[in-house]
C-alpha cells in the first residue's frame, strides 16, 4: 500500500471519532467534532495529491478514496 493509502485508511478510522463526539452533548466536543470533520477533508486533497504526484495511483487506493469519501458525506 502506498502513503496516499493509509492517509484515506486514516480518513475511514476519523469517522468513527467525529461520530461519537457529535452526539455528545457537550459543546467543546462538538467543536472538536468539527475539527476532525475538517482534518478528514484537507487528507481527502492530500491523498489524491501525494498519489498524483508519485505517481502511485493503484485501483486499490482509487477504491479506498471513493469509500472514504461516500462515507463522510454519509456522516
Amino acid at each position: 500500500m502506498t502513503i496516499a493509502s493509509y492517509i484515506t485508511l486514516l480518513r475511514i478510522i476519523l469517522i468513527f471519532p467525529i461520530i461519537y463526539l457529535t452526539f455528545q452533548e457537550i459543546p467543546i466536543l462538538n467543536s472538536l467534532s468539527l475539527i476532525l470533520f475538517i482534518f478528514a477533508g484537507i487528507t481527502d486533497y492530500l491523498d489524491g495529491y501525494i498519489a498524483r504526484k508519485t505517481q502511485t495511483e493503484t485501483n486499490l487506493g482509487a477504491l479506498l478514496d471513493l469509500l472514504a469519501d461516500k462515507l463522510l458525506v454519509c456522516l
